[in-house]
């Protein structure tokens, strides 16, 4: 099967299907912001452990490709703060 997950951030964590919708956690709750590329983006504070979780995707045994596109606002970071992550059930 073929899965596409598409994440605009456009002021909400939906995907484009409207079937997958992320969710966000964090010290404080991450805020969206008219600052974005095109539209809203998604405003994460490193300071504040804010991140995003989305439901599963079968990814194995199949290729796939992961597109991001972010800026950062303070490149000073005293920690290391991941871009992605896996969960892996087994």
């Amino acid at each position: 099967s073929f899965t596409t997950l598409l994440y605009m951030l456009d002021g909400n964590t939906n995907d484009a299907a409207g079937s997958a919708a992320g969710t966000l956690f964090g010290v404080t709750n991450p805020s969206f912001t008219t600052a974005g590329y095109e539209g809203q983006c998604l405003n994460l504070a490193g300071t504040s452990l804010q991140y995003m979780v989305i439901p599963p995707a079968s990814l194995g045994q199949q290729n796939f490709t992961i597109q991001l596109w972010f800026f950062l606002n303070t490149a000073n970071l005293s920690v290391d703060l991941g871009l992605f992550g896996q969960c892996d059930p087994y």
